[in-house]
């Protein structure tokens, strides 16, 4: 069975777009980094006091679908011992610490990593499969 590795903005996409429990049954082995719960949580608020996007029954019904996807998801957490590799990668493809993690990660445990954006889907596939949150629901 595959693993996918989602970086922040395909959890977004997931939690926004996705049928929970059709979500669920199809992706049983789910990843995410440790830092990610963090980034959700910064989008979510960001959304309904800053920008106002979301309305609060919005955003209520997105904390529970998160916290659903949340529990069902496992989290890889950062060593130490691997920041001059994410270092690296971050130099080499010009990204930020965060996003080459990802890469790192992906990479280390064989996980095909999930993201909606596609200037760093394109460096990361230099390194590990890639692909869009749509294309893997719809496969």
């Amino acid at each position: 069975m595959k693993q996918y590795l989602f970086d922040a903005s395909a959890f977004i996409f997931l939690i926004k777009k996705a049928n929970v429990q059709t979500t669920l049954q199809q992706l049983q082995n789910l990843f995410i980094l440790d830092l990610t719960v963090y980034e959700v949580g910064n989008t979510l608020l960001k959304e309904s006091n800053i920008t106002k996007f979301l309305t609060s029954k919005e955003i209520n019904t997105l904390e529970k679908v998160t916290q659903t996807i949340l529990s069902k998801t496992e989290k890889i957490i950062n060593q130490d011992s691997t920041f001059q590799q994410i270092i690296k990668i971050a130099k080499t493809e010009n990204l930020s610490f965060y996003d080459s993690s990802y890469i790192y990660y992906a990479k280390q445990n064989n996980i095909q990593l999930i993201t909606e954006d596609q200037t760093f889907r394109n460096k990361a596939r230099k390194y590990v499969q890639t692909q869009t949150t749509t294309t893997l629901l719809s496969a």
